[in-house]
């Protein structure tokens, strides 16, 4: 449905079993589906959070998993350390075996397990491939001259980048006046 109207990929939902996905892409296939199919790996972060996303999603875990954190499961960083494993297994051999374009890694706003697993698999880069998320220019550009870094909608909007800028300065002292009547 959403391929009709004009998806360009689809992004799976989490999955801890490599098989499930390939069947999902083999049906998706036979049922006329050509777009790239990405799978969605989320690493295992805590023993208690696998289980409540588990029950979210509708999500049967496997019992191989299940077996390997019941012993575990109350030491929170070797359970994090074997999400960081079972995710890198996972992601090697969808890679490896072609069956993915690529990943998707789904943080939960726990980057860091993430940047492990990019690490593992070879795909973390410590430098960037550019030094500027933008085209550099010299610095007697005219482009350059003008413009400070900021964000983009800014440089349209310049009484609104003043406005926000005032508005933080006048908060900002406005809770320090009230702290220092109210709590000294």
């Amino acid at each position: 449905m959403k391929v009709d109207a004009g998806a360009n990929f689809i992004i799976t939902q989490l999955f801890f079993d490599v098989e499930t996905f390939e069947r999902f892409v083999q049906d998706c296939r036979a049922a006329g589906i050509s777009v790239p199919i990405i799978p969605g790996i989320m690493p295992i972060q805590s023993y208690q959070s696998i289980h409540r996303v588990a029950e979210l999603s509708q999500l049967v875990i496997p019992d191989s998993i299940l077996q390997t954190l019941e012993p575990i499961k109350h030491d929170d960083e070797a359970v994090r350390k074997f999400g960081i494993f079972q995710a890198v297994e996972m992601c090697r051999r969808l890679l490896d075996h072609k069956t993915a374009p690529s990943i998707h890694l789904y943080t939960m706003n726990r980057e860091g397990s993430c940047r492990e697993i990019l690490m593992a698999l070879g795909l973390w880069q410590k430098e960037p491939i550019r030094s500027l998320p933008w085209i550099p220019h010299g610095g007697h550009h005219p482009l350059r001259c003008k413009e400070d870094v900021r964000p983009i909608y800014w440089t349209a909007r310049p009484k609104s980048y003043i406005f926000r800028t005032k508005v933080r300065v006048f908060l900002k002292l406005q809770y320090q006046t009230t702290f220092r009547k109210n709590f000294r």
